[in-house]
């Protein structure tokens, strides 16, 4: 049986690490007006207490979804992909056979200017977000027709090809 198994990490962008500050700011005003008003206000001072607490915990639950990993897990023929958020959260995004796939390819690779060309219902982006990554690519029909982007390690590339070689290009870098 072939199996492999794979986690990244994505990098948080520049627009991620300003929501998060933002997120923050949020709570800290909510947390304020909670303790400072709502006694002044004739309310009960432990729900000024209990906002302030509850802010902060969903701005931590909120600015923790930009934490995120994906595992690659080729089992034989099929390639799941998974994000996990903060490390304790999993999501299935991705469960393709590579027979399946149209093309799989490097976009570094010819193919991917064509492709880049056609019309997708999904783009599903699984990658680190590195400038100098080496990122493949793979186009299936599956609720639609899905544009993938991945980075995987060449040996599951080289995995995958096994059951699909016509379909699965290796571009060695």
């Amino acid at each position: 049986m072939d199996f492999k198994e794979y986690l990244i990490k994505k990098e948080k962008t520049p627009v991620e690490l300003l929501l998060t500050v933002l997120i923050y700011l949020a709570a800290t005003l909510i947390a304020f007006v909670a303790l400072v008003f709502m006694p002044a206000l004739g309310a009960f001072s432990g729900l000024g207490l209990l906002l302030a607490v509850g802010a902060y915990y969903f701005g931590h639950k909120l600015s923790s979804r930009f934490d995120k990993e994906f595992e690659y897990v080729q089992t034989e023929d099929m390639l799941d992909i998974d994000v996990i958020y903060n490390k304790s959260a999993r999501k299935r995004l991705v469960s393709v056979s590579v027979k399946d796939v149209e093309v799989m390819a490097n976009t570094k690779d010819d193919l991917y200017n064509a492709v880049l060309k056609e019309q997708f219902d999904k783009v599903i982006d699984t990658t680190t977000g590195k400038k100098d990554a080496n990122i493949y690519f793979a186009v299936y029909q599956k609720d639609g027709r899905t544009l993938l982007k991945f980075e995987p390690p060449t040996a599951l590339i080289e995995g995958l090809q096994k059951f699909s070689p016509l379909k699965v290009h290796v571009k060695r870098i």
